[in-house]
């Protein structure tokens, strides 16, 4: 063990000790963020943003979307509140470059944040293991535009893919080394103590439901002492057909999950009583989303990396914005609709993105009509799109590398187990004619970012250190 290594399980260890404050200390806490925010907001116009991402959260785990006893309280109290989405998908099934898209409104092969590397053993032959790869410099970002409209932006990680050489570009001030909702919330009420008044764009990502599922109740600290939790060896020897998941391993694998989602509902209400105890509200734009999901074992796979199955590609998305009537949408958005969306709620110029502003939607209920489009990484890996025609929910996957293709009915068959492309499905060119274009489109924006492409930073050892965390890194 070196110093590095050191150093780093010091940091780690005051942050867990942190992070483990009693709750209702840590209440307070976010009590004091709320009143702060509200100080801080001060008489502007223009409203706050509060983007709440928590990473690997099923939409079908998120009680208004659920079909069973739900699991989230306090995401329920805040979907009463908002404007609610049944059919948000994100457009990438890993962090980076979904989130990277979310604060971007491009595509991953676009903005170019979209390739593994510098970390073990995911990363890929197109893949530089010492350096990150990351949006292109000639992309604007939503912290950018914000900060130079005169908000103060900060970000608040828990490190990883959402680590600041990543995602820093046009934050003030980046935390990227938290160790869970709560953690971060507190992090965010002592930033928020001495920030000068003015407009405020804050972004929250928590990792508390991504693997290794490390339950915090007794059910899953029981659980947890059988010997069964995902190692990286599991995942691939699953993934590739090697290992099958027994009954009693499924149900432990869901139990495991569900019992993280538990936990960060908790840790999310926490900040939410804090916010509805003020007045800052009134004042303040609050979205809650997920960067993608988590396959558990329904398609025989496993984690989310190498999925895109909707299990991990339909997330939650809530929308609370003040004057606007709560209301569901049911309608495909995308992740990418939110920068518009954001933009547009600020007033503030909207740049060339692939994305369109939700507002129409939001206000009218006005049927938008979106083609939703996801990709998994670099060429020959699959592209998935999904949308509504003639009624009826269709998605069609094609795999790059082998010409595989497979076609689903939704509306008759959501688990995606009958593939319908061999049979005679009146449909199915007309969205396989939208994907290709979708890659036409794809490519022909990413050749406008290609020029004078700076030298990609290094990946530092404590990024890395935070990947193997995550289960990245073997």
């Amino acid at each position: 063990m070196d110093i590095r290594d050191i150093c780093y399980r010091v940091e780690r260890l005051t942050t867990r000790w942190k992070a483990n404050l009693s709750a209702r200390v840590r209440t307070s806490l976010c009590g004091g963020m709320a009143a702060a925010c509200q100080r801080a907001s001060g008489s502007s116009v223009r409203p706050n943003i509060i983007l709440v991402t928590v990473d690997s959260l099923r939409a079908d785990r998120v009680g208004y979307l659920a079909n069973e006893p739900t699991l989230t309280p306090n995401l329920d109290r805040l979907a009463a509140e908002s404007v609610r989405f049944t059919k948000a998908i994100a457009p990438a099934s890993w962090t980076k470059p979904s989130v990277s898209s979310l604060l971007t409104g491009l595509y991953p092969s676009v903005h170019g944040a979209n390739r593994r590397g510098a970390f073990g053993a995911k990363v890929t032959e197109n893949a530089d293991r010492t350096r990150a790869n990351v949006i292109r410099p000639g992309v604007v970002t939503l912290s950018e535009l914000l900060t130079r409209a005169g908000y103060t932006t900060a970000a608040f990680t828990g490190g990883g893919f959402t680590h600041a050489v990543y995602q820093s570009r046009g934050f003030q001030y980046f935390y990227g080394s938290g160790h869970g909702l709560r953690d971060l919330s507190y992090q965010c009420a002592r930033w928020f103590a001495s920030r000068p008044p003015s407009p405020f764009f804050v972004w929250l990502h928590a990792y508390d439901t991504h693997r290794p599922y490390q339950g915090r109740f007794p059910l899953a600290r029981f659980v947890r002492r059988r010997p069964f939790n995902l190692t990286n060896a599991d995942v691939k020897a699953i993934n590739g057909g090697r290992l099958l998941l027994a009954p009693d391993q499924q149900d432990r694998l869901v139990r495991l999950y569900e019992n993280g989602v538990r936990y960060a509902d908790r840790q999310f209400g926490f900040l939410l009583r804090a916010l509805q105890s003020s007045s800052l509200l009134e004042r303040t734009v609050l979205i809650f989303t997920s960067d993608h999901g988590e396959a558990l074992y329904e398609h025989h796979l496993v984690e989310h990396s190498d999925v895109i199955y909707n299990e991990v590609l339909k997330v939650p998305l809530l929308i609370r914005v003040p004057g606007i009537q709560p209301r569901t949408v049911d309608q495909y958005v995308r992740l990418i609709d939110l920068t518009p969306t954001v933009l547009e709620l600020t007033d503030i110029p909207v740049p060339e993105v692939q994305g369109v502003s939700l507002l129409p939607a939001m206000l009218e209920g006005k049927n938008l009509r979106l083609t939703a489009f996801s990709e998994l990484e670099t060429a020959g890996r699959p592209r998935a799109l999904q949308c509504t025609l003639r009624g009826l929910d269709y998605k069609i996957i094609r795999w790059m590398d082998t010409g595989q293709i497979s076609f689903f009915n939704l509306t008759a068959d959501p688990g995606e187990k009958d593939d319908l492309w061999g049979q005679d499905v009146p449909v199915k060119q007309q969205l396989l004619a939208r994907l290709n274009a979708q890659l036409e489109e794809n490519n022909a924006r990413a050749a406008r970012f290609e020029v004078n492409v700076k030298e990609e930073p290094e990946v530092g050892w404590e990024v890395e250190q935070r990947l193997r965390d995550l289960g990245y890194v073997d």
